[in-house]
C-alpha cells in the first residue's frame, strides 16, 4: 500500500475520531439542559479551526480534510449552538430580572 493512501486514511481516522469527542460534551449539555461549565470562547475556537481547515482542503482539493473537517465543524458546532442557547436562556437579565 502506498504510504500517501495509508497516511490519508489515518488522518481522515482522526478526524473522524476527533468529531466524536464533541458528541459527548453535546449529549450532556442537552440532557443537563445548561451549559455553565462549558466554555464558549473555547468552542468558537475549535469551530474556527476547523472552518479553516475546511477552506485549506478546498483549495488543496483534499477531500479527507474537507469531509473530515465538515463532520468535525457539524459536531463542534452542534456543542456552540447549544452553549450559545443555554446561555443566553439562562441570562437573569432575558427573563426580566435585573441585576
Amino acid at each position: 500500500m502506498d504510504a500517501k493512501i495509508i497516511s490519508g486514511v489515518l488522518y481522515a481516522s482522526a478526524l473522524f475520531f476527533n468529531a466524536s469527542l464533541f458528541i459527548p460534551q453535546a449529549w450532556r449539555i442537552f440532557k443537563e439542559r445548561r451549559a455553565e461549565d462549558a466554555d464558549l470562547f473555547t468552542f468558537g475556537g475549535f469551530n474556527l479551526i476547523q472552518l479553516l481547515g475546511f477552506i485549506d482542503g478546498i483549495y488543496s482539493q483534499d477531500y479527507a480534510l474537507i469531509i473530515g473537517q465538515a463532520i468535525s465543524f457539524i459536531a463542534c458546532g452542534l456543542v456552540t449552538v447549544q452553549l450559545i442557547f443555554y446561555k443566553i436562556k439562562g441570562n437573569k437579565f432575558i427573563h426580566g430580572e435585573k441585576s
